[in-house]
């Protein structure tokens, strides 16, 4: 494997875009469990079309935390204060479940021996203090993946294992670098961004061919399983039992209740039955919303997930799902 490649470990985030959002840092060392922050809070963050990205090396006796150094010369000899065209694959522990997970990579990326202040004008503070940064990428190199897609675990015990370093060479772990590279090279299927716009219109009408709007649920359902199956998951359909979602959807202790959208159109706008609407809050942690656009010509999957930090369903890119309660009524003759 010719590829240049490193793990850094972090706290745990969903966004990576601050604090300020709603997003809270779980994990990652002492300082981050004793001040509710680091330097990782804004990894995500792109600031003129840059990611910059925070991870704390090991800390000497008598040093401070910015005197700390990345070993580069591991990468490559010859490399003095900086190297690039690395891979920088970002990890985490889920606060939730346990087990240390990739969230996330850079491409491409440029990595320095110490570290370096944040680029004038990009507000990467936090209480005054510079968040600053070790490595850094072109936003489009860079890729977060969204919690229910953290799925790929890294070893953290044993011979060639990560251990309780935040900076991991992995030079005898060559099959699991492979395994991350066929993630990031998308043999493993992953969300992705959508250029189309959506536009608002009123209000969504059911699709009046019984005949294609089936077609539209069944095509609809077969990308949501392929999409979970492919993340590792098991996908097992409830579509017949009437309990407020169609699939039940499980990896380990993470148990998925997931409700899908098939549409015809580009428009993202769906109804919920009222017994739908009854789950999705009363099973939100783990109520999962899949809508498919365009389903039966150029689908388009996006999967909101609930983010327990700010209180809503959203997916990897920050769309939001907004609820509008419509009031119904049965008539009858007395």
């Amino acid at each position: 494997m010719n590829q240049k490649m490193i793990f850094f470990n972090v706290g745990w985030m969903d966004f990576y875009q601050g604090l300020n959002k709603g997003d809270t840092l779980k994990n990652g060392g002492l300082h981050n469990e004793s001040y509710k922050w680091g330097g990782e809070i804004m990894n995500f963050e792109p600031f003129e079309g840059q990611m910059y990205g925070y991870v704390q090396p090991k800390v000497s006796e008598n040093q401070d935390y910015h005197g700390s150094t990345i070993r580069i010369e591991r990468l490559d000899p010859k490399a003095v204060d900086s190297i690039s065209g690395v891979v920088v694959v970002w990890t985490a522990t889920d606060p939730d479940h346990g087990g240390t997970y990739v969230i996330g990579w850079y491409k491409n990326a440029t990595i320095f021996r110490s570290w370096q202040k944040d680029p004038k004008g990009s507000n990467r503070q936090y209480r005054k203090n510079n968040l600053g940064f070790f490595t850094t990428a072109a936003k489009k190199n860079c890729t977060l993946l969204p919690r229910y897609a953290r799925t790929l675990q890294v070893p953290r015990k044993g011979p060639g294992s990560m251990g309780r370093s935040n900076v991991w060479f992995a030079d005898e772990a060559s099959e699991f670098k492979q395994s991350v590279l066929d993630l990031i090279n998308g043999k493993q299927l992953q969300p992705v961004e959508s250029d189309r716009k959506s536009k608002k219109t009123g209000r969504k009408r059911i699709q009046p061919d019984p005949e294609k709007r089936l077609k539209i649920e069944i095509a609809a359902v077969q990308i949501v399983i392929e999409h979970f199956s492919k993340l590792g998951y098991l996908v097992d359909s409830r579509e017949k039992d009437n309990l407020g979602w169609d699939l039940d959807v499980t990896r380990g202790k993470i148990q998925l209740k997931v409700e899908v959208k098939g549409l015809s159109g580009a428009t993202i706008q769906a109804d919920l039955t009222p017994n739908e609407y009854e789950k999705m809050f009363i099973h939100k942690e783990s109520y999962v919303i899949c809508i498919v656009t365009e389903a039966l010509a150029d689908p388009i999957l996006r999967v909101f997930y609930y983010s327990l930090d700010i209180k809503t369903w959203r997916t990897e890119i920050d769309e939001r799902i907004q609820v509008e309660k419509i009031v119904a009524a049965r008539v009858s003759i007395k």
